[in-house]
């Protein structure tokens, strides 16, 4: 039972949305726990798609512009 609550509290993700996971866990049930996690896990990809994506069309147009950029600094 104690290597289960630690192995729980390890797992648990840290931060506001984390929280809320739990708390919606504890006063809601599983399922509004599960989709609530999901909720959040699935924001996080998105984030994650556009900061990639977003970078790499800063690296292209750098590098499609950089003789003109060299020029202008």
């Amino acid at each position: 039972m104690k290597g289960i609550l630690i192995g729980l509290l390890f797992g648990v993700p840290v931060g506001a949305v984390g929280a809320m996971t739990v708390k919606n866990s504890w006063a809601l049930g599983f399922k509004a726990g599960v989709l609530t996690g999901l909720g959040s896990t699935a924001a996080d990809c998105i984030y994650s798609i556009i900061g990639a994506f977003g970078l790499t069309l800063i690296s292209d147009f750098l590098l499609r512009y950089s003789t003109q950029i060299s020029v202008i600094g």
